[in-house]
């Protein structure tokens, strides 16, 4: 009998465990005129299911490769459009391709621990990414000719899109992918400041608030983040 009662213990502990909700982020400071430093970071390196932010190293490899036009990746990017992520993932020859291609071009630290994809949508809740690999590929990103071209593509505050109604008040600097998935807010992308460009990705996976509560903390670690450059901008002063 006690050999049972340990056991339900043990199982209760181990699905509240994992099923505890998890937050992770990494931001990077790329001033113009200095070297790229971390802002902060926590579980970083953790595997979480990134949902629709995956779309981003998809939509990299195509726009590289010319598997699309900028208004199909603009779509995929800017309004979250599943199917033609989807579609663009076999496309473009899944799962393998697409990790060979992130490797050959130097996206740093992918492993088949930390990378486990599924689908080009983010939708299969197995698809697993870390903020540090997403961080990786927007650094490539953003150090690419293209940058201010893909940029574009993305979702920005104020603007039609999956950031039309978040974040207002960064209009005109902020360049991203958002995810939404059952128990999955995330965020990954890009904010201009006037010295510099902060790279940012922002996982919580099995949150307890609705969709909207999460998405508002979300944006508040974001704006949390910008807020510690500013003052290590004035501390070198």
């Amino acid at each position: 009998m006690k050999g049972l009662v340990y056991i339900f213990l043990f199982v209760t502990l181990f699905l509240k465990v994992g099923i505890a909700q998890t937050t992770a982020y990494l931001m990077k400071y790329f001033p113009y005129n200095d070297s790229s430093r971390v802002v902060s970071k926590q579980f970083s390196d953790l595997p979480l299911a990134p949902a629709s932010t995956l779309k981003l190293f998809v939509s990299w490899m195509s726009f590289n490769q010319g598997y699309t036009t900028d208004e199909c990746i603009r779509t995929i990017l800017m309004k979250s459009d599943n199917d033609k992520a989807d579609s663009l993932f076999i496309l473009s020859g899944g799962t393998g391709v697409l990790k060979n291609y992130l490797i050959e071009n130097q996206i740093q630290g992918i492993t088949d621990e930390n990378f486990i994809i599924f689908d080009g949508s983010g939708l299969n809740k197995n698809n697993r990414t870390t903020c540090d690999l997403q961080v990786s590929l927007l650094e490539k990103i953003y150090t690419d000719k293209f940058y201010n071209i893909f940029k574009t593509l993305m979702a920005q505050p104020g603007r039609p899109g999956t950031l039309q109604k978040r974040l207002l008040n960064h209009q005109g600097k902020i360049y991203a992918k958002t995810g939404t998935l059952n128990g999955t807010i995330a965020l990954a992308g890009f904010y201009e400041l006037e010295n510099g460009v902060a790279i940012f990705s922002i996982n919580s996976n099995n949150f307890k608030n609705t969709w909207e509560k999460e998405r508002k903390r979300i944006d508040g670690i974001l704006e949390s983040l910008i807020n510690q450059i500013s003052i290590d901008e004035i501390s070198k002063d």
